[in-house]
């Protein structure tokens, strides 16, 4: 209605079209207990979104059963069922289906205010959460060493411009979310005198690793700024 047809068209790409082209370098693993297809759908096949949600549950839930055995054992049955509650939206989020159901059904029952077994809904717990947790562990470990061999010399002279050149490539990979920033962060590491920035690239390493681009960016974006 207010839009006038025959606009100019720049030929410039957009932002959406630019993430997709990225979107398509990125390969999501295998994970036992996720139905990795479904879970990509529910966020629009944004795989970068997706692997941050399975990064930030790994971290979140590690030890969700000791904490849950606790509140269980303690009487503390509304702090239960809120961690329930919780572990069910989540696990709804990410497409882990069947630890989704089983959270279902016993937030269900201490809604209800039922009697539960509590060694055996904590079995239960551990049959659907824990090879769910081991593999996004074994994920990230392998996605971690192949971010890690570090820099090597520490002895070099470091020649400051080209380094600068680098980290602005760098800079603008992690801004779009593009995962040739981990073949450029290889390259950086082989420059003559990098070992003395070790602690910066271990940053930007562990945010890579963790799919936290936008953190990585503002790191590089400081280390360019104090060179």
């Amino acid at each position: 209605k207010w839009i006038k047809p025959g606009t100019a068209k720049t030929g410039k790409k957009t932002g959406p079209e630019i993430a997709s082209e990225t979107e398509l370098h990125i390969e999501i693993p295998e994970i036992e207990g996720l139905d990795t297809e479904a879970g990509l759908r529910r966020i629009n096949n944004n795989k970068t979104l997706y692997l941050k949600l399975l990064t930030k549950f790994s971290k979140n839930y590690s030890g969700f059963i000791q904490e849950l055995k606790g509140k269980l054992q303690e009487g503390s049955t509304e702090e239960a069922e809120r961690m329930i509650h919780t572990i069910k939206g989540v696990s709804g989020n990410i497409s882990a289906t069947d630890l989704h159901n089983y959270t279902v059904m016993l937030n269900d029952k201490l809604r209800k205010q039922e009697k539960i077994d509590i060694n055996y809904e904590l079995s239960q717990f551990d049959k659907h959460l824990t090879p769910i947790l081991k593999s996004l562990e074994k994920f990230h470990k392998e996605k971690e060493e192949e971010l890690s061999d570090g820099p090597d010399d520490t002895v070099g002279i470091l020649d400051k411009a080209i380094l600068t050149d680098r980290l602005k490539e760098l800079r603008e990979l992690l801004k779009n979310s593009d995962f040739d920033a981990v073949e450029k962060l290889k390259v950086i590491e082989k420059i003559s005198g990098i070992g003395q920035y070790r602690e910066e690239l271990r940053k930007i390493c562990n945010f890579i690793s963790s799919y936290e681009f936008e953190k990585a960016e503002k790191v590089v974006f400081k280390w360019i700024e104090g060179i």
